[in-house]
């Protein structure tokens, strides 16, 4: 994420607690990643203020993507924490939620090729940089929409 924040080009919005951006290393055209602004290994170490806001911070994430072609979007949702049982994780493990949307398009859904599969050498038919622009634009729409019922507080 440090690199992420100071290359400033595929992040979508920050918040007080979380940041999400499409990372440049994703398969998918939009698939957008939250990372928590503070280290920890799991979910269960959120402070009551940082659950509040991950929550607030999903539900944008999915009108954000639901904004971008006007319809609701199709999307698989992981979440990540340290392993258990298996060692000290502290310094390493970094707790984040992945969101992998199959859509390339308003119209096209993405599917992997037998060698992007069989090699895990995945390819995005999208240039990060300019996919992200469609979601900070469609971040925009979504809470331009928001402030017409004074519910936002997030900055872009």
């Amino acid at each position: 994420m440090k690199h992420e924040l100071e290359a400033e080009k595929r992040i979508i919005f920050q918040n007080e607690h979380f940041t999400v951006y499409l990372p440049f290393y994703c398969e998918y055209p939009y698939g957008v990643y939250i990372m928590a602004n503070r280290h920890v290994q799991y979910i269960t170490d959120l402070t009551e203020e940082e659950k509040y806001s991950l929550g607030v911070t999903i539900r944008d994430t999915v009108g954000m993507l639901d904004s971008l072609f006007d319809y609701r979007f199709p999307y698989m949702m992981c979440m990540h924490n340290a392993p258990v049982n298996s060692g000290d994780y502290s310094k390493d493990f970094h707790f984040h939620i992945e969101f992998f949307p199959p859509m390339r398009s308003a119209d096209k859904q993405k599917f992997n090729a037998s060698s992007e599969t069989g090699a895990w050498a995945h390819c995005n038919p999208t240039c990060p940089e300019e996919t992200s622009k469609e979601l900070r634009a469609a971040t925009r729409s979504l809470w331009k929409a928001k402030r017409a019922n004074k519910i936002v507080r997030w900055r872009l």
